[in-house]
């Protein structure tokens, strides 16, 4: 057959269909025709002025407005089409010289025949898909990436849809299932492993399903061996197990159940539990960036005790104290007794500031011994006593346990050593940071007593870089501590349950500040965003106040804007659900502030009702050189995006990185490359 001359064949104008080409040139589309050898004789003006290139020119081919790399596919396809004589469809990319650039383009060419069945004449359209096929290229390029993340899992995960067929599982569940992927997918799991049918895993999947929500539990799988935790997620088309084996753990578990972890006079734990838990809440702080403490008591002039009224008594007052200490401390802390008169009490968590932990482990440490010196009543004797108490922090940089407990020990000594009855750290500057916190908390009463406070104000930019917004930061200045960071009053605020009124002036100030704003054009679209405390939203008069103060100042709520981070909201979901609730209700927005820093559950995005994400600075910091923190980037504002969010870029400081965001779609830009937090003149000189 001979070969389709694909050529411009510079046939007279005449042999196309005059009314044909009217209709064609008058039409948003591509439009074109050929001869039944291939031979294209037709272009409409929209072609021409699309990529340039016209039939009138001898020299000239509709290939040449192709992208090179599209140019021997298509003639194959085209070539294939004029031999069988089926509807030709491709796709190719084509230059646009308006903007000099390859866009894509879907063709579809479709023969007429005459009434004896040969071919007539080929009609063909082009339509512009370049947007289409650049979204599934993003998409296939975000499925590469998570299942690159997927297969990497120490989890297993496995993927089934409503009919219980595997459609996909990890690497890790080949591991955990002793199975091959290619032996289950498509496979009903139930087939695979009948004696899972009789099971936990069987009953808890069908109370997935049923219920629509996720599950979680512990199991033991005769099938496999091994102890494993298990969470279902159902959706309206899969369901998906991710698994792990805690197999050590239970090992380790049922062991410590074996031995004699427990005092025998007291209850409490003894040496050796207190050994083990020292070491796990040393891991913890290692890896968690928290800060403890370990509290050493000695009572003083016990021996004089058992010497005077015997061990009983001794016995009786050991038993006594005991039960105080307990009450003495949370339920994840730890009381033991080491021996003969000597207590030791393990604090976790207290926070990641030191300053901030010692404080805690004082209070903790005032009531022990308050504890240890309020008279008790043994038997017939009526006793009071005191106690020597050392103290030291739990951190990263501790040591090991045994240096641990002595320096708590040594801590003790030079309590016993200032006259007893008192409490000593182990690090002498750390009476001075204490001392140095009490007084800055006397400063903080005092400044929000009388409201010495101010509010700075930080542009948020949009895409077009134009200010749509700030947001307001508090900013406190004493005369006898000079400027004091945020980081530093914030949390102290946060400790003595001072947020809420400091909040409270906050959220005042920020609507007065809005009302201000409305009777200026340059400002009157302006929104204002208000960084909210985990516990100052967690108050019971929260809402109340937030609504009090809009009503006070007349603001326009709409352009209020509410940032949570993730510790306000994980704590007790349907309260805070409730409360974003009321409040949007009356106009008010939220952002999800510092996404990605805290619980990293994007269970909640689900059930909350934000407006926007806000990324935090420290993905920001490093990119786009950083290929792991961009990737994080270019996965959460695709995420936004695809929940229906927008997305905020906090601690934008170059160029370099504003350009990368903005090629991902970031909404808005907030950081130094824009203005540091400025007071209120700074900020409405910044926007003229």
């Amino acid at each position: 057959m001979k070969q389709p001359d694909l050529i411009n064949a510079n046939l007279d104008p005449p042999l196309v269909d005059q009314h044909f080409r009217e209709f064609a040139d008058s039409m948003p589309h591509i439009l074109w025709t050929a001869e039944p050898d291939g031979t294209v004789d037709y272009l409409n003006k929209v072609y021409t002025d699309y990529t340039g290139v016209t039939l009138d020119v001898p020299s000239q081919s509709w290939l040449n407005a192709l992208h090179p790399d599209d140019v021997e596919r298509t003639i194959a396809s085209w070539s294939e089409a004029i031999a069988t004589g089926n509807v030709y469809s491709v796709e190719f990319r084509v230059i646009d010289i308006g903007t000099n650039e390859y866009r894509w383009q879907g063709v579809t060419a479709k023969p007429v025949r005459d009434e004896h069945g040969n071919i007539k004449k080929w009609y063909g359209i082009a339509t512009d898909i370049h947007e289409r096929k650049i979204a599934d290229e993003r998409a296939n390029l975000l499925a590469a990436r998570l299942d690159t993340t997927i297969e990497g899992m120490s989890d297993g995960f496995l993927m089934m849809d409503r009919t219980w067929h595997v459609i996909y599982l990890n690497r890790m569940a080949e591991k955990l299932m002793k199975r091959e992927r290619s032996a289950l997918l498509g496979k009903v799991i139930w087939d695979e492993f009948p004696e899972l049918v009789d099971s936990v895993m069987y009953q808890e999947c069908q109370l997935a399903v049923t219920q629509q929500r996720a599950v979680e539990f512990e199991t033991l799988s005769e099938i496999f061996d091994n102890w494993f935790e298990v969470r279902i997620y159902p959706s309206a088309d899969v369901v998906s197990v991710h698994f792990r084996d805690i197999s050590s753990r239970k090992t380790a578990e049922a062991e410590i159940q074996r031995l004699a972890f427990y005092d025998q006079l007291t209850g409490l734990p003894n040496r050796q539990l207190l050994r083990d838990r020292l070491q796990h809440a040393m891991l913890v702080a290692r890896r968690a960036h928290c800060i403890g403490a370990v509290i050493f008591i000695d009572l003083d002039n016990f021996k004089a005790l058992n010497d005077t009224q015997g061990h009983h008594k001794g016995d009786l007052l050991l038993q006594e104290l005991a039960r105080r200490l307990a009450t003495c401390v949370r339920e994840i802390d730890t009381v033991a007794r080491l021996g003969g008169d000597e207590f030791v009490v393990l604090l976790e968590d207290l926070s990641r500031d030191a300053a901030a932990a010692a404080t805690q482990a004082e209070l903790i440490s005032e009531k022990v011994l308050a504890a240890v010196t309020e008279p008790c009543d043994l038997g017939d004797y009526h006793h009071t006593g005191t106690a020597s108490i050392g103290v030291t922090l739990l951190d990263s940089e501790c040591g090991g346990i045994d240096e641990l407990l002595k320096r708590a020990d040594l801590a003790m000594y030079r309590a016993k050593a200032a006259g007893r009855n008192a409490i000593r750290f182990y690090d002498p500057e750390m009476q001075t940071t204490i001392a140095a916190k009490t007084s800055l908390e006397m400063a903080l009463r005092y400044s929000i007593k009388n409201m010495l406070f101010t509010l700075h104000y930080q542009p948020q930019l949009g895409a077009d870089q134009r200010v749509i917004g700030a947001e307001a930061l508090v900013r406190w200045s004493h005369p006898a501590h000079q400027q004091v960071p945020p980081s530093v009053f914030i949390p102290l605020a946060e400790e003595t349950g001072l947020i809420h009124a400091l909040g409270q002036w906050v959220m005042r100030e920020a609507c007065a500040r809005l009302k201000a704003w409305a009777t200026d054009a340059k400002t009157a679209q302006l929104s204002l965003a208000v960084n909210v405390s985990a516990y100052q939203f967690r108050h019971r008069d929260f809402v109340a106040g937030v609504l009090q103060a809009i009503h006070d100042s007349g603001a326009n709520p709409g352009l209020l804007k509410l940032e949570l981070t993730e510790s306000a909201l994980v704590n007790d979901m349907d309260d805070a659900v409730g409360k974003i609730e009321v409040l949007k209700e009356h106009g008010i927005r939220f952002s999800l502030d510092d996404f990605g820093t805290g619980y990293s559950s994007l269970s909640y995005l689900r059930f909350l009702p934000f407006e926007q994400l806000k990324i935090d600075r420290s993905f920001i910091n490093r990119i786009p050189n950083d290929t792991k923190d961009a990737a994080l980037v270019h996965a959460i504002i695709a995420m936004g995006h695809s929940l229906g969010l927008t997305v905020v870029a906090e601690g934008v400081e170059t160029e370099q990185q504003r350009a990368f965001l903005a090629a991902l779609g970031c909404d808005a830009y907030q950081g130094f490359l824009f203005s540091r937090p400025i007071d209120i003149g700074a900020f409405l000189r910044f926007l003229d």
